[in-house]
């Protein structure tokens, strides 16, 4: 009980952290996640992966990019073998994405932003293309709620990479 009440209060801390632009304090409660998890669950426990796929991100925020790398790569490896979230292998793609779109190779993140779409997709319900939709789901069941919002996010930063490219028309069919 303990265990889940740290997880719960580190995940709430790393949000708030997150969308405040803290990405060092996000980066810091994602880390003692992942610490928390690997007490609990083993060092090697496809379950890591989420965790440490946002720590990463948090890390790219902060423009470590070599370092961000590196974890979402063994984030990748992780959630290849997770059978328990349908949507871990996504999700790391989508966040390998959004590092690339850090470093401004918007090119090479739309290539893992697509695959991130095409992998939330057959999860999420037909018709999820926008955050409105997707905000209708909170009911569902959690993987169908996360390949929603996941489906809505990869298209978020495909829109940002286009634009990156100077390609407005792109961006616009992809938001």
């Amino acid at each position: 009980a303990g265990d889940m009440a740290a997880y719960r209060e580190l995940r709430r801390t790393a949000t708030l952290a997150n969308l405040a632009g803290e990405y060092a304090g996000a980066e810091t409660a994602y880390r003692s996640i992942v610490n928390l998890q690997s007490r609990v669950l083993g060092q090697n426990d496809p379950a890591l992966a989420s965790g440490l796929a946002l720590e990463a991100l948090m890390i790219s925020n902060q423009g470590r990019f070599a370092e961000a790398t590196t974890m979402l790569a063994r984030a990748e490896s992780l959630a290849r073998h997770d059978e328990a979230d349908a949507t871990a292998l996504a999700e790391v793609w989508h966040y390998q994405g959004l590092n690339l779109l850090n470093q401004r190779q918007p090119a090479a993140a739309l290539v893992l932003l697509r695959r991130a779409e095409a992998a939330y997709l057959p999860l999420a319900p037909d018709g999820t293309t926008t955050a409105s939709a997707a905000d209708g789901l909170m009911p569902m069941d959690p993987t169908t709620r996360a390949a929603a919002y996941g489906v809505v996010e990869a298209r978020r930063a495909e829109a940002v990479a286009y634009r990156m490219m100077d390609q407005p028309a792109e961006s616009r069919g992809a938001a």
